[in-house]
């Protein structure tokens, strides 16, 4: 399964959003892990929407956004 944390926001349960970390964004893209430093290092990935404990971490809807480009 893919590695996600959960967030919510201020008001609703229904602003929860997962955060992928690369290795969730691979198995969600079909990527591998390196053609993401890759792209992320090339400018090619959405800069990620939160960086934790050193680690990127991206939205689902922004990879979306990102694939529906």
């Amino acid at each position: 399964a893919a590695r996600v944390l959960r967030i919510r926001g201020r008001n609703a349960m229904s602003n929860v959003e997962l955060l992928m970390t690369r290795s969730g964004v691979a198995e969600y893209t079909g990527l591998t892990i390196e053609t993401i430093k890759t792209y992320r290092r090339d400018g090619v990935m959405p800069e990620p929407d939160v960086i934790y404990d050193q680690k990127p971490l991206w939205r689902r809807s922004t990879i979306d956004a990102w694939r529906n480009k």
